[in-house]
């Protein structure tokens, strides 16, 4: 019998990867033993703070429906804040940009918006991108409106 722990620690490591479909496999099979309650709230919570940022991201994209389905709480979003704000600060304009437009939505009523406001440059630095600065103008716009 293949040893559960054993078969998540491959994968958890495969989500460093330069092999992008190799990582996203990887995610796959770690979101699906997340649904079933194969890794515990700790290791979750380890995940949030990934060093490989794509991946990084991924698990944050994903903290919404963990939400919902109560494998986390915000006091752990809460707790590992600091990993998703260094995601909207990423040099990387691709994992900076989807953190801001599609991940931050989901997640500002939990996270501190000052901590938001005092990074919104981020966010306003993809109104230069040709890829970003379409999407993203609507974002950084409402956020400089709706966060007091």
């Amino acid at each position: 019998m293949y040893d559960e722990e054993g078969r998540l620690q491959e994968l958890i490591s495969k989500l460093s990867s330069k092999n992008k479909d190799e990582k996203h496999e990887a995610w796959n099979n770690i979101q699906e033993m997340i649904k079933s309650s194969k890794i515990n709230k700790e290791i979750i919570k380890d995940l949030m703070c990934y060093e490989d940022k794509g991946s990084r991201y991924r698990v944050w994209n994903y903290v919404s429906e963990m939400l919902n389905q109560g494998i986390l709480d915000k006091n752990d979003v809460i707790e590992k804040a600091k990993c998703f704000y260094d995601l909207l600060k990423d040099e990387d304009e691709t994992i900076r940009g989807l953190s801001w437009y599609s991940t931050l939505p989901q997640l500002i009523d939990i996270l501190d918006k000052q901590e938001i406001l005092n990074i919104i440059s981020f966010c306003e630095s993809l109104l230069n991108s040709d890829e970003w600065k379409d999407l993203i103008k609507e974002t950084c716009d409402d956020l400089n409106k709706n966060i007091d």
